[in-house]
């Protein structure tokens, strides 16, 4: 009989993101993998929110996403070229910072990274050995954004998407109350 204790190791950022990219595993990836990078229509904003949601929307969440996202797709045109995420972010107004933020990444997935609870856990643990968790003030949330964005470009030299699902799935089992010694 084996018996195992779990320990976590420095390792370098590529091994970090090829271990942690392997532990991914996220309902309905494929409603992601089949709508982001597309044009944003009703229907691919809807499935994304769906996606992030992990579940079934709310009437409640369906009316906001609606509101918020869908019935302003036209008024995206407003954003070309290099733009600073910050005007995007108050621009749209009345939802909550994650859920905007995942507006932008969605509207631009290879420029802007998504932003969550896990992912900024584990952004913490790396920095500082503790695992942090997001503070409900939205302004406070906002401005970290701009730290993941700062943190996220050092992984630079990897696919977004499989730092996305390194930090994601290392930030959710960080959440899981380990004491890592």
């Amino acid at each position: 009989m084996k018996y195992s204790i779990l320990k976590l190791a420095p390792t370098e950022k590529s091994e970090f993101v090829e271990f942690w990219s392997r532990q991914y595993y996220y309902k309905d990836e494929s409603l992601y993998a089949q709508n982001i990078g597309q044009s944003l229509t009703e229907q691919s904003v809807n499935a994304l929110f769906r996606w992030k949601n992990g579940r079934r929307l709310s009437m409640q969440k369906q009316q906001s996403i609606e509101e918020h996202f869908v019935g302003r797709l036209n008024e995206l045109n407003q954003f070309t070229g290099s733009f600073n995420p910050k005007a995007f972010l108050n621009y749209f107004q009345g939802s909550g910072p994650i859920w905007r933020i995942f507006f932008l990444h969605i509207f631009r997935p290879q420029t802007f990274p998504i932003f969550d609870q896990h992912v900024f856990r584990a952004m913490k643990f790396i920095e500082t050995g503790v695992a942090s968790e997001l503070p409900h003030d939205h302004a406070k949330c906002l401005k970290l954004y701009d730290d993941y964005l700062l943190f996220h470009d050092k992984f630079a030299q990897h696919d977004g998407r499989t730092v996305d699902k390194a930090l994601w799935a290392f930030g959710k089992f960080l959440k899981l109350g380990y004491q890592l010694q």
